[in-house]
């Protein structure tokens, strides 16, 4: 997949830029089916049956408003599903990155392959403004990282799509000095890095509204957030992060799976 010159100038003014239809209706309905079959092996009394898969997502914030920890429990476990990653590491996705940052596709690294699933209302994960690079430090360069964003629903400022800071890219913000507001260790609570206010006046809010297969891909250091889902559905988005480990300000950081204890 090649870029044309004038989404190259976009992405150098803007931070970010949007390609159509990147994975299609098989990788869809394969992911939104990993989802359906974690529910009911982890869950088998209270999903067993539902076979339509918004009845399935319906019934899923039901269980995380009484059973949070079986919620967070299905969650870590798609985490390493080889479909996800399998999906998140097409040829034309690497391709259409190694065009992006410059660099060969042989020199790319990724991490962080997730599914994530925002419920209707949710204070527990949604991310407020951030840098991706305060998360993933693998670059200390932010344009020489990428975030891919993929819904599998599709998504609106109702169901809190991803919104963007335009040319925040270019700001200069150095993303150690953005501390964390909310640490790790709460479990079902994501970690938070705050960003003042006073840097965010800077920058024009943008929201983007995708169909879902669509991709938002974005710098390292281009500031976003989750938006806030007011709908009565479950917003599903996959998305992973690539670096150019060739880049003079790449980290190496060695990947170690940690163990998240669960009682049942």
């Amino acid at each position: 997949m090649s870029m044309n010159q004038s989404e190259v100038r976009f992405i150098d003014e803007y931070g970010y830029l949007i390609k159509k239809e990147l994975i299609d209706k098989n990788d869809i309905s394969e992911m939104i089916e990993v989802v359906e079959r974690y529910c009911i092996h982890y869950k088998p009394s209270f999903f067993s049956g539902l076979e339509w898969h918004e009845t399935l997502f319906q019934e899923r914030i039901t269980l995380r408003n009484t059973e949070s920890t079986i919620t967070s429990k299905i969650y870590d476990a798609i985490q390493a599903n080889s479909i996800l990653h399998s999906i998140l590491s097409r040829k034309k996705i690497i391709s259409l990155v190694s065009e992006l940052l410059n660099t060969r596709k042989t020199n790319l690294t990724c991490s962080g392959a997730m599914l994530r699933m925002d419920y209707p209302f949710d204070r527990r994960n949604r991310l407020d403004w951030h840098l991706e690079q305060s998360y993933y430090t693998f670059n200390g360069a932010g344009r020489e990282g990428m975030v891919i964003w993929i819904p599998l629903v599709d998504v609106s400022e109702k169901n809190g799509t991803i919104v963007i800071k335009e040319g925040s890219h270019l700001g200069n913000i150095d993303y150690k000095e953005l501390g964390p507001s909310i640490q790790v260790g709460t479990l079902g609570v994501s970690e938070q890095f705050s960003t003042p206010d006073s840097l965010l006046d800077k920058f024009k809010t943008v929201t983007l509204e995708l169909s879902a297969g669509d991709c938002a891909l974005f710098y390292m250091n281009t500031l976003h957030a989750s938006g806030h889902n007011i709908s009565d559905s479950v917003r599903i988005v996959i998305g992973v992060r690539y670096h150019n480990s060739f880049s003079p300000s790449y980290r190496i950081v060695k990947l170690i799976p940690t163990e998240t204890k669960y009682d049942n």
